[in-house]
């Protein structure tokens, strides 16, 4: 709800989501085979930045680095600089699991 604190107050303020898709790691895409998703996983590819923007504020979507750095400079001294903006940053959600998620998955199963 900050997002909506910055937009009612038109508070110049750049959040920066660096999305995984998860919390540790994410899901590439949701299980069809009744899996359960695990409870670290958020929905895939989540669209944060249509929250800002559903809000009165100025949504970035990234997927790679040239994205980024359009995205920083239009937050800094583009023709919306001084709006709230939220920048959407998709990373894989492949990499090791943290041993803290691996305990956790254990006990889920």
């Amino acid at each position: 709800m900050e997002v909506e604190v910055a937009c009612r107050y038109n508070l110049p303020i750049t959040f920066i989501v660096v999305n995984n898709n998860g919390i540790y790691r994410g899901i590439d895409k949701l299980p069809t085979d009744g899996q359960p998703i695990p409870s670290t996983a958020f929905i895939p590819n989540a669209r944060y930045e249509k929250v800002m923007e559903a809000f009165g504020g100025v949504g970035y979507y990234v997927t790679d680095p040239r994205e980024l750095k359009a995205a920083l400079e239009a937050t800094i001294s583009g023709p919306e600089k001084d709006k709230p903006s939220l920048i959407n940053i998709m990373i894989t959600p492949e990499g090791p699991i943290p041993k803290i998620v691996q305990k956790e998955q254990k006990n889920e199963k």
